[in-house]
């Protein structure tokens, strides 16, 4: 089948950079938006966007699997106890009563 003079071939990576996935991942963890993401997929590498992000959201999700849980715990203690004490200090008893509950749920008490 001939390709017409308008259309413009584009390479396909059929494996994915290591370096476009430590981006992609970079992009995930900063909280950026999903069409944000795959928006600059598509401007600024090669490999078939779906893909790409899927790789970097595999590796995240094995990188969470094997995450500590004592290690995960103690830091969420800590940044909810630090909300908490902000929320006070605000006077803003709402959240910090939330932050209670989330440290309660979190401690297992």
């Amino acid at each position: 089948m001939a390709k017409s003079r308008n259309q413009i071939s584009r390479p396909v990576a059929t494996a994915h950079d290591a370096s476009h996935v430590a981006q992609v991942r970079a992009w995930i963890v900063e909280g950026r938006n999903g069409a944000d993401i795959l928006a600059d997929i598509r401007a600024q590498f090669l490999d078939d966007p779906s893909a790409l992000l899927m790789a970097a959201i595999d590796e995240i999700a094995d990188e969470a699997a094997n995450i500590n849980t004592d290690l995960a715990r103690g830091f969420l203690l800590n940044a909810y106890r630090e909300i908490y004490r902000k929320a006070a200090v605000m006077e803003d008893y709402t959240a910090a009563i939330a932050a209670l509950r989330s440290f309660e749920r979190v401690a297992g008490l």
